[in-house]
């Protein structure tokens, strides 16, 4: 019966929406559209074709069956092979620095850094370090400057497919295909709205406060839902309205026992999300302080919240720096340890799944409808392998060359 009122309500809406164009469509754009998927079909079709036929041997004794080229799945593998180039020609360097820590009146640990940073001259690193262990003692540090501003963090905007994605991939180890799959089954299960959607805004006549009392009924979500309803909820952020679908938001309450497992973490994520979006930004005390061990100068910096706002539904958003002690000019502070580390540059990591995604997005790759398909498409056929923890895409032999074959030759990178 849900189903069937859902969908009656989706038909009235589709036919007012008909009925309210102020423009007929453009044919012209109809006709790209078409042309596009042709174009695509025959391209992939083409070189998928050149590519078997030209290494039939090769890839028979490799156990494949066909070398497959399209004009998205290609830029996809493409991102990978490019990111693996980079750590492959990365050449680590040594360095060193002077690391301290401070205790506040509680007994805390505080890390703090040196300003000269990384010294890549071990020898001038060393005398430094030693000069405050002899002449100074490196017991105290004297505050020397403080700056105290006031800082906002935003609440989210609303939910696209892209930004499901990749927290799908980020936060829960999940594939992109896997992801939608699951994003689609809440859809269809009437928990969610569609969830195929490029808008990050709602339009002006949604109805929030259905939603939320809806939502009253949530067992874990329920309480804030009915605080909003009672204190008032904030209008969301300005967006993207791409005029397809709204941001992906709950229909209703899921009791417990009805979600498990992944398809329980994307419903919540879907929930939580929806609920700080509505919800006051979070505002914090920044402090950043400039202290003098010897003559030497270290800074720390911190925030310390003030109004949590939407961090009370998302605790995790909340930024990484810890709260600090928050010191005047003047004061002294106890040294636990000052010593020499050494170090050394580190190479960038392979591309993770939410990398990918982020990068196809920018370039124009795909689709937020077909984005998973192509990623899955060059796991299945070999030509990245995932590695955990992440999900890092790392490009396979095989896929090292389907990408350099098309654009330089590398002895190294040959069929078996």
């Amino acid at each position: 019966m849900y189903r069937a009122k859902f969908s009656s309500i989706a038909t009235k809406d589709i036919v007012a929406a008909f009925e309210g164009l102020h423009h007929l469509p453009n044919y012209n754009e109809s006709l790209s559209v078409d042309a596009r998927q042709v174009l695509d079909l025959k391209i992939g079709v083409a070189f998928s074709r050149f590519q078997t036929n030209r290494l039939v041997n090769s890839i028979k004794r490799a156990g494949i069956r066909m070398l497959t080229y399209g004009p998205c799945q290609t830029p996809t593998l493409g991102f990978c092979v490019d990111q693996a180039e980079k750590i492959k020609k990365f050449v680590p360097e040594p360095y060193w620095r002077v690391h301290a820590d401070i205790v506040d009146d509680t007994g805390k640990i505080h890390s703090i850094k040196w300003c000269r940073g990384k010294i890549f001259d071990k020898s001038a690193c060393s005398v430094i370090h030693q000069r405050l262990q002899m002449h100074f003692g490196a017991k105290e540090a004297e505050v020397m400057a403080v700056k105290k501003e006031p800082l906002k963090q935003v609440r989210p905007q609303g939910l696209n497919t892209i930004k499901l994605l990749k927290v799908g991939s980020q936060s829960f180890g999940l594939s992109a295909f896997e992801t939608m799959k699951i994003a689609e089954h809440l859809y269809l299960r009437g928990y969610t709205t569609y969830p195929r959607t490029e808008s990050t805004t709602f339009s002006n006549n949604f109805n929030f406060k259905e939603v939320l009392v809806s939502l009253k009924e949530h067992d874990d979500y329920g309480a804030y839902a009915s605080g909003l309803l009672k204190n008032g909820y904030q209008k969301p952020r300005a967006g993207v309205d791409a005029g397809d679908h709204p941001p992906i938001t709950p229909v209703r309450a899921a009791r417990a026992g009805e979600l498990r497992g992944a398809e329980e973490r994307i419903y919540e994520y879907i929930t939580t999300n929806f609920l700080a979006c509505i919800s006051k930004d979070a505002t914090y005390q920044g402090v950043r302080c400039e202290l003098l061990i010897g003559d030497e100068k270290f800074k720390m910096k911190g925030q310390n919240v003030r109004e949590p706002g939407f961090l009370e539904i998302m605790p995790w958003q909340q930024h990484a720096d810890k709260g600090v002690p928050e010191y005047s000019v003047g004061d002294i502070v106890d040294v636990k340890q000052l010593k020499m580390i050494e170090a050394r540059t580190e190479a960038p990591g392979y591309l993770t799944e939410s990398d990918l995604i982020a990068q196809m997005e920018k370039h124009g790759i795909g689709t937020d409808a077909s984005i998973p398909t192509h990623i899955s498409n060059i796991i299945e056929r070999n030509y990245v392998t995932v590695k955990e923890p992440g999900r890092r895409l790392v490009p396979t032999q095989l896929g090292n060359a389907m990408v350099k074959g098309y654009c330089e030759i590398d002895p190294e990178l040959v069929l078996p």
